[in-house]
């Protein structure tokens, strides 16, 4: 599976994705955004592999904390809940959402023309 012009900024995170928490919303975002780049195959390939990471349902706790860190960062409702996500999970959010820019506890790329 040939793997997008960014992809090289998450190869740690993509070696250890048995270890990855993915979030119901990541792998939506994530799978539709393959989907658009390279065709449904390629989104079937990218959701399999997300598959292979620690899959994370929105929880009555993660929407708390997803209320929280929308009104105290502006987050939009999809991005304060992976954010919540990652923080009830104590976990880095690795992304290139400028939304993330300048967050505890995330790892942000810009992207690559």
């Amino acid at each position: 599976m040939s793997l997008g012009p960014n992809a090289r900024y998450f190869t740690p995170v993509i070696k250890e994705i048995e270890a990855v928490i993915v979030p119901a919303l990541v792998l939506y975002e994530v799978s539709k955004q393959a989907f658009l780049w390279q065709g449904a195959e390629y989104a079937k390939n990218v959701a399999v592999m997300l598959g292979k990471g620690i899959y994370v349902e929105v929880s009555r706790e993660i929407v708390a904390g997803a209320v929280e860190v929308s009104l105290r960062h502006k987050l939009a409702t999809a991005d304060s809940l992976i954010y919540a996500t990652a923080l009830e999970y104590d976990a880095a959010l690795w992304t290139q959402d400028k939304h993330f820019k300048g967050l505890p506890s995330v790892k942000y790329f810009e992207k690559s023309a």
